[in-house]
């Protein structure tokens, strides 16, 4: 799917392939005064506003620190608790060594993979 600052592909069944446009990367030179969920935030918003819902480890009870974790199947209802089950979730599973923003300046993507959350009791409500 694409924005005027970010590509979403998914490039085979496991890899969702987020590509950086040129208006993205002026965004990135141009916002190095921004926090990193700002700059992280304005590059996905459009993606946000489309389908995808931008996760926190939080809401899936995750033991990870990666801040970017994305669904484009999940539900979730109006007070913000997730209510679909099974659902799929993409994230940067190397947010330990690559800064995204670094990658996508050197090599124009990220790859995000795919992965389905344990359902934790409590997390889903029937």
């Amino acid at each position: 799917m694409k924005s005027y600052m970010l590509d979403f592909n998914k490039i085979n069944s496991n890899t969702l392939r987020i590509t950086i446009t040129p208006m993205g990367l002026e965004f990135i030179e141009e916002s190095k005064d921004k926090s990193y969920m700002h700059r992280l935030a304005e590059l996905l918003e459009w993606h946000i506003c489309n389908g995808w819902d931008w996760l926190s480890a939080e809401d899936l009870g995750a033991l990870t620190s990666s801040e970017l974790i994305l669904s484009d199947d999940v539900e979730i209802d109006d007070t913000g608790n997730i209510t679909s089950k099974p659902f799929t979730v993409y994230w940067f599973d190397n947010y330990q060594v690559e800064n995204p923003f670094d990658s996508w300046k050197s090599k124009g993507y990220i790859d995000l993979s795919k992965t389905y959350p344990r359902l934790i009791q409590g997390l889903i409500k029937a």
